[in-house]
Parts: C-alpha cells; structure tokens; sequence
C-alpha cells in the first residue's frame, strides 16, 4: 500500500512538472509575438511618415498574420491607403477589421473614408458634366491661346516640400519633353551606400487647343513615350530606378486654366496640387495652370524670364 503512494506521488509530481513546463512555453512564445507586433507597428509608423508606403503595409499586413484581431494594425493599413489615394481598398481592410473585431474606431474611420469616396465622386460628376459640355460647345474661332504662348512656360507637378518632382516643357509645335524624379536617400545597400534615386525621362504631344469659355482652354494628350532605359543600374553608390511620368499619367483632356480663373471652379483636390490652401487667400488663379481631367491633377507653370 504505501509503494502504490510513493508511486502516485511520483507521477503527480511529474504531472505537475510537465503542466509548468508547458505554461512556461506558451507564456514565453506570447510574450514573443506580442513584441515582434510592437516592432512591426512602431516600423509600420515609421514608414508611413516617411512616404515608404509599400513597407509600412507590409509590416501592417504581416501583424493581421499574426494577430487577425489587432485593431492598430487595420487603422495603419487604413492611413497607408488613404496615402496612396486608395480610399475603396482602405474602406475594405477597415470594414474587415469592424467584422472581427467589432471595435467602434474602426466603424468610426470608415465612416469618414466613406465620405471621402462620397465626396470624390460627386466632384468626379460635376467635371465629367463640365467636360460633356465643353465637348458639345462649338469651338469659337478667336481662341486667344497657342502652342506657342504655352512654350513661354515651364510646367511642374511636384510635393512641394523638396521631394519629388516632374516637369515638362511645350515647344510652339504642341510636343513636350519632362523628367521625374524623386530620390530615398535612407534605402541602402551594399552596392549602392548612397540611397536610391528614381527617375524618368519622357516626350509627348499635345493637339487641338479648344476654347471653352473666357478663362479656360482645353487640349489633347495624343504621345507619350519614355524614353530612358527601362533596367535599374548602380552608379557612384546610388542605385537609380526607372519609372512612368506622374504628371501625365493616364492623361487624355488637358485643361489650361488662364491667371483670373475663379479658384472656386476649381476641384478641392487641384487646389492642393496647385498649393492654393498653403498660400494667401485669394479668389482668382494668379498664374497659368493646366489640369489633367483623368487624374485630377493641377499642374503649376513659371514664365520664362
């Protein structure tokens, strides 16, 4: 009788053992994935204030890999979308987070993306209705521009805080030349210590200047062709990516806007590209600007001295 107690005591012992052991594990491997997802939303952050888009989803997505139910993690994916313009796809990932988590700040953000979208699109109708009828408007014969009052301009579509930029300049025949660039000096590697540099080189024409009222012009994108080699190479330590135009991209109408354009017939998005809020109030346009109707983007221009 008293060998069978020993023998039970033995086994509970062991049995007590193991079942710490296994606590231990599971309280270590937890403690593990909770500070890799702290690294990988402090790196979510950092990327995002530094304009890395693509990494700072990446490291977003790869913590709902891990933990499908962090409310943090949906809310960065969210602000790299709406970075990128992508308001639908930040309304996806939001509502899919709502869907797990049931939290309230993700139905509250979506809320306000929704506008957003709410709000794009009715300015995207109010254009096309523009654009239907300056293309039903017969063309008056004294249009007042050419192309070579537009070759008196150089044009730039650009961050405005030293960034990025791309640029073109119209000869008096409607074709065009520009550049982009943009550089990250913080992307390094072995054979390129001194950062990464984009870049592109294009030419183009435009066609058939229209008159639509006493301030404002329209013309056609017809060419755009890059013209730099489309392979990466590694020069001086700097590794140089080739990329499309920005500016002109998916480009077909071209608005020219005439210096004593009303600012309020002007989209809240081409404002911001033409640097409208950041400057004195003013009701009129103070220089020419052209606008590219697909997009949405205001282009600014600078006379030639």
């Amino acid at each position: 009788m008293k060998k069978k107690r020993k023998v039970l005591i033995v086994l509970l012992i062991i049995l007590n053992l193991a079942a710490a052991s296994v606590d231990g594990f599971l309280f270590f491997n937890m403690k593990s994935e909770a500070s890799e997802i702290s690294n990988k939303l402090d790196l979510g952050k950092k990327y995002l204030q530094e304009g890395n888009y693509e990494e700072a989803l990446d490291a977003y997505k790869s913590i709902l890999a891990i933990d499908k139910k962090n409310v943090e993690a949906y809310l960065g994916a969210a602000d790299v979308y709406v970075s990128l313009g992508m308001y639908d796809e930040a309304a996806a990932i939001l509502k899919a987070g709502y869907d797990i988590t049931g939290n309230e700040r993700l139905s509250e953000k979506q809320e306000e993306v929704d506008n957003v979208i709410n709000v794009s699109e009715n300015e995207a109708s109010e254009a096309h209705e523009v654009q239907e009828q300056a293309e039903t408007e017969e063309p008056q014969e004294d249009i007042g521009m050419s192309f070579e009052e537009l070759s008196n301009y150089s044009y730039y579509f650009s961050s405005g805080a030293g960034g990025w930029e791309d640029g073109f300049t119209i000869s008096e025949d409607g074709t065009f030349e520009g550049y982009y660039y943009d550089s990250d000096m913080g992307d390094t590697g072995d054979e390129y210590p001194n950062g990464t540099q984009y870049f592109c080189d294009y030419k183009g024409r435009f066609e058939d200047i229209k008159k639509i009222n006493d301030y404002t012009y329209s013309m056609r994108m017809t060419e755009l062709t890059v013209t730099n080699d489309d392979q990466e190479f590694i020069s001086d330590g700097v590794r140089y990516i080739p990329l499309y135009p920005y500016a002109l991209d998916g480009a077909d109408e071209i608005l020219i806007y005439l210096p004593g354009t009303p600012v309020s017939e002007l989209s809240e998005e081409v404002q911001m590209w033409l640097f409208i809020p950041y400057q004195d109030q003013q009701e009129t346009l103070e220089s020419l600007a052209l606008v590219n109707v697909n997009a949405d983007q205001g282009i600014c221009s600078s006379p030639y001295n």
